[in-house]
């Protein structure tokens, strides 16, 4: 749901633009969406410490890693909040859009390393989170750092969903188990 409603925000707005094109109020409602699927997708890799937490409750992460995920979280929930990211705006901010995900990418290597060292505990198959984490990250981060110069890369968010559908179904896995 957190994925989901995130990506409404954005998702809508660029549907709105496809039937009635662009105006300053769909930019604007773009560009808000696209401040709230950032701190929703920040929001999921929260979560899924806690699913790991909750799932293999006798591991215990290492604090500095547990620190690191979480202080990289609100780093980059932070800057998303600054409007100097203009959000709604056609050029946004290029250094601001490189520091908020390179601290979202450390973020996502700390769940990474909790999903490698439960491995297969429990034949749970966790290890298949870890694949799909980095599916999503390496079709992501081309498309926010490139995708204004090269639009067509925008296609790799099809695959980054589909790996956020995986993770999704991984963890509901886990509530039917």
């Amino acid at each position: 749901m957190t994925l989901c409603g995130g990506d409404a925000f954005h998702l809508i707005p660029r549907v709105v633009r496809a039937f009635k094109g662009s105006n300053d109020k769909i930019k604007k409602q773009l560009g808000i969406g696209f401040q709230v699927s950032s701190i929703t997708m920040t929001v999921f890799y929260i979560l899924l410490l806690y699913i790991w937490k909750n799932t293999f409750t006798e591991i215990k992460a290492p604090v500095a890693l547990e620190l690191i995920i979480w202080i990289s979280a609100l780093i980059r929930i932070v800057i998303c909040f600054l409007p100097q990211n203009n959000w709604c705006t056609d050029e946004g901010n290029m250094k601001l859009s490189v520091i908020r995900n390179s601290v979202f990418a450390l973020t996502g290597i700390g769940v990474i390393i909790l999903y490698v060292v439960s491995g297969n505990k429990y034949d749970l198959h966790m290890t298949r989170m870890v694949a799909a984490i980095i599916i999503s990250f390496g079709c992501y981060l081309p498309v926010t750092l490139l995708s204004k110069k090269m639009p067509k890369l925008g296609l790799l968010m099809i695959p980054k969903t589909c790996a956020y559908i995986w993770m999704i179904v991984m963890g509901l896995q886990l509530l039917f188990r």
